[in-house]
């Protein structure tokens, strides 16, 4: 199955990180915008997006805040969104 530009294939959708990461990549593209054009909005580096959409890192919530900014949604939203896939991931990470 085909993926959407920029999503990567070793994202870790099953992990509260994962979760953060999908959705951060999926409003991103649908935004329009690259990578590298989110990073300069966070003033941070390309590879902190590509760790972050891959579930390898924990955003703190003020990261959260800005990326919600500029992703044109409030952080309630974002979270409310999070909190919600990763409750639907439950019984994925139930599974052995």
């Amino acid at each position: 199955m085909a993926r959407p530009i920029g999503i990567s294939r070793r994202q870790k959708a099953n992990t509260f990180e994962g979760v953060v990461g999908t959705l951060v990549a999926r409003y991103r593209i649908r935004k329009g915008f690259s990578q590298a054009a989110l990073a300069d909005q966070l003033c941070c580096d390309i590879s902190y997006i590509s760790q972050l959409e891959r579930g390898l890192i924990n955003p703190s919530l003020r990261r959260i805040l800005e990326i919600a900014h500029a992703l044109g949604m409030d952080a309630a939203t974002l979270i409310r969104k999070v909190s919600h896939e990763f409750e639907r991931t439950e019984p994925k990470r139930l599974k052995h």
